[in-house]
C-alpha cells in the first residue's frame, strides 16, 4: 500500500503543540514534504513531470506549475515559500521568527493541499 503524504501533515500538527525548537522545525519541515509529495505526484499525472529518485529536484518540480494560470502559479508560489521555509527549518543554526515562519508554513501547506484537491476533482 502506497504511503499517505498526509499523515506528514497530522504528524506535523502533533509535533507544533510542543515548545522546543527541534519539535518545531521538524514540523515545518514534514509540512513542507507533505505538500511536495502531493504536488509532485500532480505534477507526475497532470503536468508531464518526470521524477527522478536518484536526482530529485524540488525546484523543478516546483517550476512546472509556474505560469500555468492563476491557480497552478499560485501552488508555485507558495511552494517555493514552504520549500525556502523548510531550508531554512533543515539547515540554518539560527532561526530568526521560527513561530510566524510556522504559521506562514501551515497556511501555505493547507492552502496548496486545497487547491490540489480542488484541481483533482475537476
Amino acid at each position: 500500500m502506497a504511503f499517505d503524504w498526509q499523515n506528514y501533515l497530522i504528524f506535523a500538527e502533533e509535533l507544533k503543540s510542543r515548545t522546543d525548537e527541534a519539535a518545531k522545525r521538524t514540523a515545518i519541515s514534514r509540512a513542507y514534504y507533505c505538500v511536495f509529495h502531493k504536488a509532485k505526484i500532480y505534477a507526475v499525472e497532470k503536468l508531464d513531470y518526470v521524477y527522478r529518485p536518484e536526482n530529485p529536484s524540488h525546484q523543478s518540480m516546483w517550476l512546472k506549475f509556474k505560469n500555468k494560470g492563476i491557480t497552478l502559479n499560485a501552488i508555485y508560489n507558495y511552494g517555493v515559500k514552504l520549500k525556502n521555509f523548510r531550508e531554512d527549518a533543515d539547515y540554518k543554526d539560527e532561526f530568526e521568527n521560527i513561530e510566524n515562519c510556522l504559521i506562514q508554513t501551515y497556511h501555505n501547506a493547507t492552502h496548496i493541499l486545497d487547491q490540489l484537491t480542488k484541481l483533482e476533482k475537476k
